[in-house]
């Protein structure tokens, strides 16, 4: 699986951060890296691989949402946007899946 993290919202070209082995936890340090474990800065939340589908589990659910929405856990699928705190990242991967996809329901309003 190989998922890839790009940064929104900044001024300059925002970072694509590359995950290619799992589980990974990703934290909001100072410095700014994503991956930070030093002592400024926190655990938001682990990104695992299930069945070829990210699968989020936030630590602090007021710092971790998913499209607007706060998240504690859950799928996480490509074009999703995953905020850590003040950053925001557009989800993208391949889903690897050899399980079909729920169903998906949609309510058309004219």
């Amino acid at each position: 699986m190989r998922v890839r993290l790009y940064e929104m919202g900044t001024a300059a070209p925002g970072t694509v951060y590359r995950i290619d082995h799992f589980p990974v936890s990703l934290s909001a340090g100072r410095d700014g890296d994503l991956f930070h474990r030093g002592a400024d800065s926190t655990q938001c939340c682990l990104l695992e691989d299930v069945g070829g589908v990210i699968y989020m589990k936030a630590d602090a659910v007021e710092e971790v949402a998913v499209n607007d929405a706060p998240m504690r856990q859950g799928e996480i699928l490509p074009g999703d946007r995953l905020q850590l705190g003040d950053r925001s990242f557009l989800i993208s991967y391949e889903r690897m899946s050899t399980v079909p996809a729920g169903p998906t329901h949609y309510r058309i309003r004219g």
